[in-house]
Formats: structure tokens, C-alpha cells, sequence
């Protein structure tokens, strides 16, 4: 177990030394990726904590990585909802917007957080930062790709719909989110790690394919308060508080299970009902 946390290491830091010499980054993207597959399929053969550290090192590498492939492109695309717009009439009037984004976590300013925007995701490699008032979502796709990541970090009183997730290994991590709701709808007989750092007063619902043959979705959660996950995905996915590991006998508030409008899961009428201007 020893050893092969020391070669693990070593695989790390060399991808972390690629990062800052290497001009192909989708290449380093597939390595990175390739070295989370191999920690999720390992994992039994590293220590607990080690596993953690290593799982958090290459989700912050994969960030850097997709932070500087973003800053390449022309960003995601927008969408304008109002005159409570259909979503065949909305796909014709698509704009483009650039989201913040930001490889490293600092302190926030208030003029730093897009406001108000609808922001269309690709579905399989996004890193949105610091949204307020805001709507992201995925369009339908019926296919499906192998590896990717979504990441979230700094979302205030906003929709994210990931309604459905349309890959079968990676990452969805949520960091930093307050008064938001959250959808997730996963793929059958997925390897998706679902993280969730630090949510507040957060609204959550996780689905499944109703034909998922694999046991219920696993869904790591640190420090987070006052959450409430719909009672309809509580069969679905299996909790892992990080903050609450048994150690303590007081009640723990990190989230409730509960009922909430889901809205038909539809974009429009959660931000109708739920983003407070």
C-alpha cells in the first residue's frame, strides 16, 4: 500500500511539472484524466487520507488545465430568458458570454461575480466561477462520452441544472455555493465522483435513469449547512459526510432530506421560482 502510494505521488507531480511546459494541454487533459480513473479503480490500495489528498490535487489540476483551455476559446455560450422565451426560440439567440473563471481560490468581490446571466453549458468539460442571480444548464444530447469534469465555485442564489450529465467518468464538484439550487441527473453505470464543498442553505436533487442497474450513487459533502436533498433522490445516492465521520454525537446540519418544487426540472420555471432578485 506504501509503495504505491509513493508511485502514485510521483505519476502526480510529474503531470502538476507537465502543466507548466506543456503547449498541448488536451493531451495533459487525457493524462489527468487517465490518472483519475486510475485512483477511482486503486483506491482500495492507498490509505483513506492519502486518497482524499490525491483525489483534490488532480481535481484542482484538472481545473488549471480547463481554466487555461477556456481562456483560449471564445467561452460558453448565453442564453436570454426573458419574455419567458421557449427553448427551441432561445436556441436561435444564442450569445456568448465569458464566464470568471479563476485557477486560484481567493477572496471574492462583489464586481467580480457575473450577474444575472443564462449561461448554456457544454455538458462534458466546464468550469464556471463566481455567478450570482444566474442560470446554468445543459441542453438534452443523447451522447454520451467518456471522461469529463464540471466544477462550480461562488454560486449565490442560482440555478444549475445538469440535467442530464453526459459522461460516464469524471467529476461534478461544487465549492462555495449559497442559496442555489442544484440539479444532477446522472447516467446509468456512471464513475462520476460528486463532491460538495462548503454549500449553504442549498435546494439538491440527484437522479438516476430509471433502468440504473448500479448501486446508489456515492456523494462526498464537506462542511457544508442547512442543505435539503429531495426525498426523491434518497434512495438513489449514498452520503458520505466528511465532516461527520462518527467522531461527533451532536446533530449534524449538514442537510436534511425533504420535499421542494423540482418545477418539471425545467430551467426556466426554477429560476421563476426560486432566484430572488
Amino acid at each position: 500500500m506504501l509503495r504505491y502510494s509513493i508511485e502514485f505521488e510521483n505519476k502526480k507531480k510529474q503531470a502538476e511539472l507537465e502543466f507548466e511546459s506543456c503547449k498541448d494541454k488536451n493531451l495533459l487533459k487525457e493524462k489527468v484524466i487517465s490518472l483519475r480513473k486510475e485512483l477511482d479503480d486503486s483506491s482500495s490500495d492507498i490509505p483513506k487520507y492519502d486518497a482524499e489528498r490525491y483525489s483534490n490535487d488532480i481535481d484542482k489540476l484538472l481545473k488549471k488545465i480547463n481554466c487555461a483551455l477556456r481562456l483560449e476559446s471564445n467561452g460558453a455560450r448565453k442564453i436570454d430568458f426573458r419574455n419567458k422565451l421557449s427553448l427551441s426560440k432561445m436556441k436561435n439567440e444564442r450569445k456568448i458570454v465569458k464566464p470568471t473563471l479563476s485557477p486560484q481560490e481567493e477572496p471574492v468581490k462583489n464586481e467580480d461575480f457575473s450577474v444575472g446571466q443564462d449561461i448554456l453549458l457544454n455538458g462534458s468539460s466546464n468550469f464556471v466561477n463566481n455567478l450570482l442571480n444566474c442560470a446554468a444548464f445543459i441542453e438534452d444530447n443523447s451522447d454520451v462520452i467518456e471522461y469529463g469534469a464540471l466544477s462550480f465555485q461562488n454560486i449565490k442564489n442560482s440555478i444549475i441544472n445538469l440535467n442530464p450529465i453526459s459522461f460516464m467518468n469524471g467529476s461534478v464538484i461544487f465549492k462555495n455555493c449559497n442559496d442555489s439550487v442544484i440539479i444532477i441527473k446522472l447516467p446509468s453505470a456512471n464513475s462520476i465522483q460528486v463532491r460538495l464543498h462548503s454549500l449553504n442553505s442549498c435546494r439538491l436533487y440527484f437522479n438516476l435513469p430509471e433502468n440504473n442497474s448500479q448501486a446508489p450513487q456515492n456523494v462526498v459533502i464537506e462542511n457544508c449547512d442547512d442543505c435539503i436533498i429531495h426525498t426523491d433522490s434518497k434512495d438513489l445516492i449514498n452520503v458520505q459526510n466528511f465532516s461527520n465521520l462518527g467522531f461527533h454525537t451532536e446533530k449534524d446540519s449538514s442537510y436534511t432530506f425533504g420535499d421542494f418544487d423540482l418545477r418539471d426540472l425545467d430551467t426556466l420555471k426554477l429560476k421563476q421560482k426560486y432566484i430572488k432578485v
